[in-house]
């Protein structure tokens, strides 16, 4: 799979509590894209729409990883927002590069508000 520009995962927070968050519709249940959303879930957003929902943050980013990185790709970046420790997020690098050894994981710190991660990979 070749992308004119690198795909990126966008992991959002479903709680209504955090009143800057984008998709409002996440505070009830919905479906989009053939999924199932429920209150409090956590969704991954990808280039071409849903990529994985979940409870888990780290579990989304790792389901979503598995449905975008394909053997052209090589090297995927982790850029971690605000609400994410260090230690948090080089807890999902080192499951991301355990679950992909062949990958080069890379983590940067990058401040998002809203987002917990944007993972992009190319």
């Amino acid at each position: 799979m070749s992308y004119a520009f690198p795909p990126y995962i966008i992991i959002l927070s479903g709680d209504p509590s955090v009143d800057r968050f984008p998709l409002k519709e996440t505070s009830v249940t919905t479906n989009i894209d053939g999924i199932d959303i429920e209150e409090g879930d956590i969704m991954a957003l990808g280039d071409h729409g849903m990529l994985a929902v979940g409870k888990s943050v780290d579990a989304v980013a790792l389901d979503a990883m598995k449905e975008m990185l394909d053997e052209e790709c090589e090297l995927v970046t982790i850029y971690y927002g605000a609400d994410v420790s260090e230690h948090e997020a080089d807890t999902l690098r080192a499951q991301a590069q355990e679950q992909y050894p062949d990958k080069e994981i890379e983590l940067q710190y990058g401040g998002q508000p809203i987002y917990y991660y944007l993972i992009s990979a190319e």
